[in-house]
């Protein structure tokens, strides 16, 4: 990995694979960006981020999928206003979707769903979870995880922890996000733990069935090296008395059951 603009990016080499049996490989060289890459970030389907210019104190958890077929994948913003009661109340609006929260035909702001700290925001088959006290103007977006490695994971995370904090909202939301991320990578490498096992205990299956093909046959080679060639003509002549007998009485019983036939008929 080489660190380049500022993320890491991968210079290795690809998997190779060598056959350990006919139709039957095996992984010898690892890709780094196969084994340390490709983690999606916050939650895994989707991330939540403030931007620092908000004012107030609210933060969001990472959220989770509640309904797989109702998501829809989309950059979506959650804004405040405040209704004809002078009420804080919140809209969700996605780059595609367009109006979310309320449900259309409702209208912003007057017919939004009231905000209250510790609220589940529930919309398109996610759910986020939003806590302390939002101003008019703040905005959260949540949109798609995308895949990063693990080393870019870790610089973001230290890049966070030197920034001074500026709002205290959005710093935890981004302390939320890179939690989540880390449990990302927690899954990925006990994901790639159990493959790996998988991997080797399929290479010691096929070493364990080679070593018995090659004793089977050092045995038969053996047994063809130390014959005892008198012995061995002996044991075929009794065969090929045997075969000749048995063909004998199979004649004589098809001669019996064709008379049997003709006296029948």
């Amino acid at each position: 990995f080489i660190k380049i603009n500022g993320s890491y990016q991968y210079q290795g080499s690809d998997q190779s694979s060598i056959n350990i049996a006919p139709g039957i490989g095996a992984i010898y060289g690892e890709s780094g960006d196969y084994a340390f890459g490709n983690i999606y970030d916050g939650n895994g389907t989707f991330t939540v981020t403030a931007p620092p210019t908000n004012t107030g104190t609210a933060s969001v958890t990472p959220g989770s999928v509640i309904d797989s077929s109702a998501y829809v994948a989309d950059t979506y913003t959650v804004s405040f206003g405040t209704n004809a009661s002078g009420k804080l109340v919140y809209q969700v609006t996605g780059s595609k979707s367009g109006q979310v929260l309320p449900l259309p035909p409702a209208t912003f702001p007057d017919q939004a769903p009231v905000y209250q700290s510790g609220t589940d925001i529930i919309f398109n088959g996610i759910s986020i979870n939003m806590s302390g006290q939002p101003k008019v103007g703040d905005t959260f977006q949540v949109q798609p995880s995308t895949p990063h490695n693990m080393l870019d994971v870790l610089q973001n995370t230290i890049d966070l922890l030197q920034t001074p904090v500026g709002n205290k909202g959005q710093f935890s939301t981004a302390i939320d996000q890179m939690t989540a991320s880390f449990g990302q990578i927690a899954t990925h490498l006990y994901s790639y733990q159990s493959e790996t096992g998988t991997r080797s205990a399929a290479i010691n299956t096929q070493v364990a069935t080679n070593k018995t093909m090659m004793t089977n046959q050092t045995i038969s080679l053996s047994d063809l090296e130390n014959a005892d060639l008198p012995t061995v003509y002996s044991a075929l002549s009794q065969q090929s008395l045997v075969l000749q007998a048995t063909q004998e009485s199979y004649l004589k019983m098809q001669d019996v059951l064709n008379k049997l036939l003709q006296l029948q008929f």
